[in-house]
């Protein structure tokens, strides 16, 4: 019994000895200190990381599908919600008309436009030789057509002189007298009205023979411009009506919600039916063509590594497989404090600075079967 309790007390002090042989305690023993062994290596424990892309539903609405599940391997511009757009497309029929609308109106106001130039071309210019002779030509058929109503005229009062005559010695009734009156009447204004048509054809003769004056060549020049401002506002119109379809087209193309990068649905926020405000988050994407990993080195160690340097990596979760990297990136400024000063270091803190590495072949990895997962345990051994 005296001898089992004499062992016992051996074993423990070899294996105390054991333990105080390694550089720290066995309970302050790091994951990147077991890996590094015996080994001087600078050997860090880090974490995979991955891009994370927030799809973001842009426009309100009532989801119709969820076209993907978490888990899901997706592609750049791969669907992953649609969203019921119904709406949309009846304001974007609506605006369409708009912009139809908006057209006419133009079309309209350039055919005033032209109107307004010819007369305004015209008033610089004067009369043609061919215009003059119209004028004239219906200055002489106005003449003609009061040469008729005179001689109507004349027949019309001779009929009614001598009726009036016949009625006043008892002959010829009222009414035979009443409607040589009304005869006369007629004739009369027949008359009036074709000597005044030559009074206006003659106005426009002479005017055509003087020429416009030059307030009246300003009043088409403002013609003119009133019709061009009328153009403007046109097609101000047409853009207006324009950028409304634009806008909702835009707006339709994200109905559908699609997966910015190459990667896997890692959270989904949606399910059919679910209605959704405007920059609501709906599915979030892990990008996995581009994992990194950070290590954060202390700066007594930086002179262990170099920009471009080969490193391994190894992975807790494919025990016995070795991968290599590369540094890409070495932050030029420190990200904090490792060790704080006191007694035990010195007068001064150690910094850590952010060390960018990555996998040199990740289509190697996949032909292997490495499946990268974000978070994943990782150990860079920088070989110095």
């Amino acid at each position: 019994m005296k001898f089992k309790k004499v062992s016992l007390l051996l074993l423990a002090v070899i294996t105390a000895n054991s333990f105080m042989a390694c550089s720290l305690p066995f309970a302050h023993v790091t994951g990147d200190q077991i890996v590094a062994g015996n080994s001087n290596n600078l050997v860090i424990q880090s974490n995979i990381k991955m891009d994370e892309s927030n799809v973001n539903s842009l426009t309100g609405g009532q989801i119709s599908e969820v076209l993907v599940s978490e888990g899901d391997t997706v592609t750049k511009g791969q669907a992953l919600v649609a969203l019921d757009c119904d709406s949309l497309l009846a304001q974007k029929a609506q605006a369409e008309a708009g912009v139809e609308q908006a057209k006419a109106g133009k079309t309209q106001a350039e055919a005033g436009k032209a109107q307004a130039e010819a007369a305004l071309q015209k008033a610089k210019n004067g009369a043609s030789q061919e215009e003059l002779n119209q004028l004239k030509s219906a200055i002489d058929i106005a003449n003609s057509n009061v040469e008729s109503a005179q001689s109507a005229y004349d027949v019309a009062k001779t009929n009614y002189d001598r009726t009036k005559t016949l009625y006043d010695s008892g002959a010829a009734s009222q009414a035979e007298l009443e409607g040589k009156e009304v005869n006369l009447q007629s004739a009369q204004t027949a008359l009036d009205n074709a000597k005044s048509n030559v009074d206006i054809n003659q106005e426009k003769y002479n005017k055509a023979v003087k020429g416009a004056t030059a307030e009246e060549i300003a009043q088409a020049q403002a013609a003119v411009d009133q019709a061009q401002a009328g153009i403007d506002q046109a097609q101000a119109g047409v853009e207006q009506a324009e950028a409304s379809v634009k806008q909702l087209e835009i707006t339709l193309e994200k109905c559908s919600l699609v997966s910015p990068v190459d990667g896997v649905v890692t959270t989904l926020n949606v399910k059919d039916g679910d209605l959704v405000s405007s920059g609501m988050p709906a599915v979030v994407v892990t990008a996995i063509n581009n994992p990194s990993i950070t290590c954060n080195i202390k700066e007594t160690d930086l002179d262990k590594v170099d920009l471009d340097q080969e490193v391994k990596i190894k992975l807790p979760a494919y025990e016995g497989q070795e991968f290599k990297g590369r540094v890409t990136n070495i932050n030029k400024n420190a990200d904090f404090a490792t060790k704080k000063a006191t007694n035990d270091n010195g007068d001064f803190d150690i910094l850590s600075y952010g060390v960018k590495v990555e996998f040199d072949d990740l289509e190697e990895l996949k032909n292997m079967g490495i499946n990268l997962r974000a978070n994943m345990t990782t150990f860079v051994d920088f070989g110095k």
